[in-house]
């Protein structure tokens, strides 16, 4: 469930940007979510390393042709996921 919840941070940011107006609340609103998102991403890597947390999604789709939704994070993928989610935020101050 916590590999959902990191894909979906940035879905919804992405969806509420859409329907603000006013360029500063975009820039502070996607700023303090992409630190909500680091925040949420460190949980999920202090839980990777006590070995503790769910870090594997699997749900099912389309059952009838047997088609599954299926997110996992290993060791490489976990340190792309840091690394994508610590640089954000500091990409976001930049283009202030």
């Amino acid at each position: 469930m916590l590999t959902l919840i990191l894909i979906l941070i940035p879905f919804i940011t992405g969806l509420a940007v859409l329907f603000i107006k006013d360029p500063v609340v975009v820039k502070r609103f996607t700023i303090s979510t992409s630190f909500a998102g680091l925040a949420f991403t460190l949980l999920v890597l202090s839980a990777f390393i006590k070995g503790t947390g769910n870090l594997d999604f699997n749900h099912i789709w389309i059952a009838a042709i047997s088609v599954n939704f299926h997110v996992r994070i290993d060791g490489l993928s976990m340190l792309m996921v840091l690394l994508t989610n610590l640089l954000s935020p500091f990409i976001y101050l930049s283009g202030i």
